[in-house]
Parts: structure tokens; C-alpha cells; sequence
């Protein structure tokens, strides 16, 4: 100590040195200090976020450790370039082992001393352990895809107009002048309840769809796997209230949300009829709805002021409730007449069924080509009456622009305005189910929604 406190004399002058109260001198750390120095390095080395993401742990021998601490100490600056030796000598060797694997599977990470530097190896943890933090990595990225959607949605023109007219009613409904008109303010409260309660519901499902996003990261981080199963049911739970959220997004630009009529048209009844009834009344059963049969009926003359020819209305000849809809009962909804109707009543039928108008066409194994046309009857149509010409010019009114194709050949069914297509199975009305939903989506949401639905 006395060599110290004599450099400090030579390198002070003596009425500063006379000011310092004590001179304490620092001893060069031992070895056993910087072995706990490196060993608290590695530590952190291990707890790094890139190794918990991909299921790898890292196991450091005791002569590794103290070979990396021996390299990292000098005489002069004592342990300071120890972090520097860990990263040079050991993480930087590991990073490039890890991105010569391509795939990095969950495992152990090895370090042993070889020559002058050292060597990587990954031993792979069993199958089972490997498949579940696979899966449970799948289920992050997909809620995270899930939160991307989400705020994809948030920006989207539907949900901005609904935001603006919620707005527009609130700064009504607070104007003293215009709350005194009773019939005005039942004008603005109308709907106004439903719309607020829509956004706020919207809103609602963002906030809890980050919140699981950031508990996911947390459970990969700490490699749960058994917290799986309930990151996947709050997925879904989350999936559904979007797809509901978007139903009724979409219903407030329809008329009858709840209800829908479709006409059929065909100059030879095909065999494409038959399967669009029963796909069309499969997915009334699968999602509650009732469906009715209207047909044209011949009115009797006396009944017709001044007819001078035949006179038909729409007549309902068959209606089936959801318990009804089974296999069994679907071919008595298949009409007899050129021109038909099937009315649909349910929740969201009018939402689901709006883009369904078109032209929908099979190609069959053999060459041959059928074609159905499909367009949307409004209640005055159902209870009008109607005589031959204007019939035939009904019929002509309806869409001629391609819609969806089923090809037997290729074992597809594609939908024209969407882009999207789909392998033909022998549930016709799943698939169309699915451009249903798709449409919604690209409707309310953004083009292009379905397709990170499908992801998620």
C-alpha cells in the first residue's frame, strides 16, 4: 500500500494530496473472481431470447468456462475484455453453426474445447418434445398473424364509416335543438345502440387479441408447452367473434340481413340444379336457417281484370325448417319449373347470400357444359302477378356474368370474383360456404382478408 500512496504524492500536488482523506488501493481480481465474472456472462448468454424461441439450451463445461475466462483477462484492464472473448470465441461460432442448419430443431447446444478455439454441437431433444414446441410456435405465429388481421380491419372503410356515423350521432343526439324533436331523435337512436355497441365490441376484441399475443410470447419464452391447448382456445374464441363481428359489418349494407331469395333459371333442367338446391339447403341446416319453394302458378282469369292471357304468381309450395333439412327431404325442394325460388330466413342469410347471384356453371368429366343462373327476387317479386312476357323478361334480367365453376375434370370449384378456388369435395356447400365468409371479408374488411383468415 505504501507504493501506492507514494505515486499518489509524485502524481498529486501536496495541497491536493492533503485534501484526500484515504487512499485505497485495488489488488488485481483473482482467478477465482473471474471465473464467477465469466460464469455470470454465460448465465446471461443462456437466458438470450433468440435460443428460449427455438427451444435450444446451452451447456458450457467447466474447462470451457475457464478457458473463456483465461482469455478474457488482461494484467493491465483486468476482466474488462471478458464479454469481448465470450462473443468472439464462443457466440459467434455458435451463430453460425445455428445458420448452417437452416431449420434449427429444440435441443442442446454443447461447447467443447478443441485446439485453440472451440466446437458447436447440437444434440436434438425426442420427438414428442420437439413436436410440442413446434406446435406451440405455430399457435404464437398464428395469433400473432390473428393481431395483424385485426389491425388490418381496424383500418378498413367499413369500420371507418362506422366510426363516422357513430360520431355524426353522438354530436346530434348532444345539440339541445336537436333533441327536441321526438320524432328526429328516434331517427338518429335508431340503430345508433346497435352500431356503438358493434364498435365498441370491435375495439373490445383488438385490445384482447394483443394482450394474448404478448402472454403467447411469454409461454414460448419459458417453453410451456402444456399451456397450449389454452393459447388455441382463445385463438378460436377470438376467430369466431371476428367472423361475427364481420357478418354483421357486412348486414349493415343489406337490406333484409336475415333473409334472402334466390332465383334459379335453366332452359333444361340439369343435373347442376339438383346439386345447387341441396348444397344451397345443406348449409340452411347447418346454419339453422328455413327454406321455402316458391313456383309460378297459374292464376285463374277470373281473378285478372281485362286479362287477355295467362297470369302466374310465386306461389310458396314447400317450406322446411332447420330440423327438416335433412338429405332425405332436400329433393323435394328441386322445382319443376323453368324459374324458381328458394327463400332462405335465418341469421345472416340475406349477408351470406348476397354475392351468390351469377352464373354458376359445371363442366363434367365428359366435355359436357351446364349452367344455372342465379339472381336475388325482392318481396314485391313473390307476391306480384305476373304474365308470360313479363316472366320471360324476368328471367332475362337476371346476371349473366360468371360466378363460380365446377369442374369435375380437375376436381375444382372456383370463384371468379374472388380469384380463389378450392379441391372439389362431396360437400358441395362447405365450399361455398367458405367464398360466403370470404366475400364478407374482402367486403368489409380488406381484399385479400380470407387468405390470412386461412392462415390463422
Amino acid at each position: 500500500s505504501d507504493h501506492y500512496v507514494g505515486e499518489a504524492k509524485r502524481s498529486f500536488r501536496p495541497e491536493l494530496f492533503n485534501r484526500i482523506d484515504h487512499v485505497v488501493p485495488f489488488e488485481a481480481l483473482p482467478a477465482a473472481a473471474i471465473r464467477a465474472i465469466a460464469d455470470r456472462q454465460l448465465d446471461a448468454l443462456r437466458r438470450r431470447q433468440g435460443l428460449h424461441q427455438r427451444g435450444l439450451s446451452l451447456s458450457i463445461p467447466g474447462d470451457v468456462a475457464s478457458w473463456l475466462a483465461e482469455r478474457g483477462t488482461d494484467p493491465r484492464f483486468g476482466a474488462r475484455p471478458l464479454k469481448r472473448s465470450i462473443e468472439t470465441n464462443l457466440v459467434a461460432p455458435l451463430a453460425r453453426h445455428l445458420s448452417g442448419l437452416g431449420r434449427v430443431h429444440a435441443g442442446e447446444i454443447s461447447a467443447r474445447k478443441t485446439g485453440d478455439g472451440l466446437d458447436i454441437a447440437l444434440t436434438p431433444s425426442d420427438a414428442s418434445q420437439r413436436a410440442g414446441l413446434e406446435s406451440l410456435h405455430r399457435c404464437v405465429e398464428q395469433i400473432g398473424e390473428l393481431r395483424l388481421l385485426l389491425q388490418g380491419c381496424v383500418r378498413s372503410p367499413a369500420i371507418r364509416d362506422l366510426r363516422i356515423e357513430v360520431r355524426r350521432v353522438e354530436r346530434m343526439l348532444a345539440n339541445p335543438r336537436f333533441v327536441r324533436g321526438h320524432a328526429s331523435l328516434l331517427q338518429a337512436m335508431s340503430g345508433h345502440e346497435a352500431d356503438r355497441q358493434l364498435l365498441s365490441d370491435i375495439h373490445t376484441l383488438v385490445a384482447h387479441t394483443e394482450s394474448l399475443e404478448e402472454l403467447a410470447y411469454e409461454m414460448r419464452l419459458a417453453r410451456d408447452v402444456g399451456s397450449m391447448e389454452s393459447l388455441g382456445r382463445e385463438r378460436r374464441e377470438g376467430l369466431q367473434k371476428l367472423r361475427e363481428l364481420g357478418l354483421k359489418l357486412s348486414g349493415r349494407g343489406v337490406q333484409s340481413p336475415d333473409r334472402a331469395a334466390l332465383v334459379f333459371s335453366w332452359r333444361k333442367q340439369p343435373r347442376l340444379l339438383s346439386t345447387l338446391v341441396r348444397a344451397y339447403a345443406s348449409l340452411a341446416s347447418e346454419m339453422q336457417w328455413s327454406v321455402a319453394l316458391h313456383e309460378p302458378t297459374e292464376v285463374p282469369r277470373a281473378e285478372v281484370e281485362d286479362a287477355t292471357e295467362l297470369s302466374y304468381t310465386l306461389e310458396e309450395r314447400i317450406r322446411l325448417e332447420p330440423a327438416q333439412l335433412s338429405q332425405s327431404r332436400q329433393r323435394r325442394l328441386v322445382p319443376d319449373e323453368p324459374m324458381a325460388t328458394l327463400v332462405f330466413r335465418g341469421p345472416a342469410a340475406g349477408t351470406l347470400l348476397a354475392g351468390e347471384a351469377g352464373l354458376h356453371r359445371l363442366h363434367d368429366r365428359d366435355g359436357g357444359t351446364e349452367e344455372v343462373r342465379v339472381g336475388h327476387a325482392s318481396d314485391m317479386f313473390l307476391a306480384g302477378v305476373y304474365t308470360d312476357d313479363e316472366l320471360v323478361r324476368a328471367r332475362a334480367k337476371l346476371p349473366r356474368s360468371l360466378v363460380r365453376v365446377i369442374h369435375h375434370g380437375r376436381r375444382t370449384v372456383e370463384d371468379k370474383h374472388l380469384g380463389l378456388h378450392f379441391a372439389l369435395e362431396p360437400r358441395l356447400e362447405r365450399i361455398y360456404q367458405r367464398f360466403m365468409y370470404a366475400r364478407v371479408f374482402d367486403t368489409v374488411f380488406f381484399r385479400g382478408a380470407h387468405r390470412v383468415l386461412r392462415r390463422v
